[in-house]
C-alpha cells in the first residue's frame, strides 16, 4: 500500500462527490434563506446555530478518530470481540454525548435567548434546532465502519439525498412565502429524524456484511468494562474531545464575538463570506478523512517509511492546481454575490477572499492533522489547538471592536493556516525520527 494522488482520489471520490453535491444544493438553499430572512435575521439564525454547536461540542466525545484508529488495529489483528466492544462503546458514548447538550439547551433556553442575538431569538428556536443533536447519535459509527470497509458509496448517496430533501422543503417554503426562523427550525428537526432512520438501516447492513455483527447483539452491558479493556481508546478519545471542543470554539465563537461588538446585519454579511468559502473545506475533509485511514493502515502494517516522500510529492502537485482554482473563484465570486444575493451582501466579497486564502493554503497541508493523530501525538494536537484558540480570542477582542468583520476574517484565515503549519512541521519531524530509529 502507498499514498498517491490516484489512490486518494479513488478512495475519496465518493466523499468528494457527496460533499460537492451537498455543497451545490446548500448554495441554492442559502440563496433562498438569505433572500427570505435578510441580513439581520440571517445574523440571528447564525447566532442560534453557532451557539448550539458550541454547546454540543462541550459535551460531545468525538469518537470518530479514536474509533477509526482502533478499528483498523483490531481488524488487522483479527480481534473480533474487541471490535464488538469498541463499536458498542462508541455508540453509547455518542448517544450520551448528544442527549446532554440537548437537555442543557432545553433547560436554559429562556436565559440563552434573552442574552444572545440582541434578544431577537425566541427560546423555542434553540430547542427546535437542538433536537438535531439527538438524531445524529449513530453517524460517527456508520461513517467509520463504511470507511474501514471501503464502502463509502452509500455515505455519498445519503448525504446528497438528505440535503436534496432539505433544499426542496426550503425552496417550497420560500415560494409560498412561509420561510422564516420558525419554519427553518421545524424543518431541520424533521430532516434530522429522516437522517437518523437512514443511518440506522445502513449501519446495521454494513455491520452484518463486513464483520458478521448485528447491531442489537453488541455487548452493550460491557460498556463500563471498556474503561479497562480499551484504555488506550479512551485516552485517545479524551484528547480528541479536548481538541475538537476547542476546534469547534475556533469555528463558531467568531460569530458570537462579532455579534457582541457589531450588528446582526454585519454578522449576516460575515456568515455569508464563511458559507461561500466552505467549498474548499469539502475537498479538504474528504481527502483528510481518507488519508487518515491510509496513515493508520500504513503504520499498523509497518510501512511508515513511505509517508514522507509521498506527502511531499502530493503537496507540490496541489500548488498549481489550487492556484488556478483560486484565481477563477476570486474572479467569479463578486458578480455571483451581486447577482444572486443582491447589493445588501456585496460587502462580504473582501471577507470571502481573505478567508478563502487561508483555506486554500491549508488545503496543501491537508494531511498534517491526520498524520499527527495517526502517529499517536493526539496530546500535541490538543496543545496546538488550545493555544491557538486563546491567541485567536485575544486578537478578536483587540481588533474586532475597531475593525469589525474585516478583522474577524483576517484572524480566522491566519489561525486556520497556523494550526496546519505547526502540525505539519511536527508530524514530518516525528516520521523522520521514527524512520531513523527503525
Amino acid at each position: 500500500m502507498s499514498i498517491s494522488i490516484r489512490n486518494l482520489m479513488k478512495h475519496s471520490s465518493y466523499l468528494f462527490a457527496g460533499g460537492i453535491g451537498s455543497m451545490v444544493l446548500r448554495f441554492v438553499q442559502n440563496i433562498f434563506v438569505a433572500r427570505a430572512l435578510g441580513a439581520e435575521s440571517l445574523g440571528v439564525w447564525s447566532t442560534i446555530v453557532s451557539f448550539s454547536v458550541i454547546v454540543s461540542s462541550f459535551f460531545a466525545f468525538r469518537t470518530q478518530e479514536a474509533l477509526t484508529r482502533y478499528l483498523v488495529e483490531f481488524r488487522i489483528k483479527n480481534e473480533l470481540e474487541k471490535i464488538r466492544l469498541l463499536l458498542a462503546t462508541a455508540i453509547i458514548t455518542d448517544v450520551t454525548s448528544n442527549i446532554i447538550p440537548f437537555l442543557f439547551i432545553v433547560i436554559f433556553s429562556p436565559l440563552i435567548a434573552a442574552n444572545l442575538a440582541q434578544g431577537q431569538a425566541q427560546p423555542i428556536l434553540f430547542i427546535l434546532y437542538a433536537t438535531s443533536f439527538l438524531a445524529r447519535s449513530f453517524d460517527n459509527t456508520w461513517y467509520c465502519v463504511a470507511r474501514d470497509l471501503k464502502r463509502l458509496g452509500k455515505q455519498s448517496f445519503r448525504q446528497i439525498f438528505i440535503t436534496f430533501v432539505q433544499v426542496a422543503l426550503i425552496s417550497l417554503l420560500y415560494f409560498v412565502k412561509l420561510l422564516n426562523l420558525y419554519t427553518m427550525s421545524v424543518m431541520i428537526s424533521f430532516i434530522s429524524i429522516v437522517n437518523f432512520i437512514v443511518v440506522i438501516i445502513f449501519l446495521n447492513q454494513e455491520l452484518k456484511e463486513g464483520y458478521n455483527i448485528k447491531i442489537m447483539s453488541l455487548p452493550w452491558h460491557n460498556y463500563f468494562q471498556s474503561f479497562r479493556q480499551l484504555n488506550q481508546f479512551w485516552s485517545f478519545m479524551t484528547s480528541t474531545y479536548i481538541s475538537t471542543t476547542f476546534s469547534s470554539l475556533i469555528k463558531n465563537i467568531d460569530i458570537l464575538i462579532l455579534g457582541a461588538f457589531t450588528s446582526n446585519k454585519e454578522v449576516g454579511v460575515y456568515q455569508l463570506a464563511k458559507t461561500l468559502s466552505s467549498f474548499l473545506q469539502v475537498g479538504t475533509q474528504s481527502l483528510t478523512s481518507i488519508i487518515y485511514q491510509d496513515f493508520n493502515e500504513l503504520i499498523a502494517n509497518g510501512q511508515t517509511q513511505k509517508i514522507v516522500q509521498e506527502l511531499k510529492r502530493i503537496s507540490l502537485r496541489l500548488i498549481p492546481f489550487l492556484s488556478v482554482v483560486m484565481i477563477l473563484i476570486l474572479l467569479s465570486t463578486y458578480p455571483f454575490i451581486l447577482f444572486v444575493y443582491g447589493e445588501e451582501f456585496i460587502t462580504s466579497y473582501p471577507l470571502f477572499a481573505i478567508i478563502c486564502l487561508g483555506f486554500a493554503i491549508s488545503f496543501i497541508l491537508f494531511w498534517a492533522q491526520p498524520l499527527i493523530l495517526s502517529l499517536n501525538y493526539h496530546r500535541y494536537k490538543v496543545k496546538v489547538v488550545v493555544i491557538s484558540f486563546f491567541i485567536e480570542v485575544i486578537f478578536m477582542l483587540v481588533f474586532v471592536p475597531n475593525f469589525g468583520n474585516l478583522a474577524m476574517s483576517v484572524t480566522t484565515s491566519v489561525n486556520i493556516f497556523c494550526i496546519n503549519l505547526v502540525c505539519a512541521i511536527k508530524a514530518v519531524k516525528e516520521v523522520r525520527k521514527f524512520i531513523y530509529k527503525t
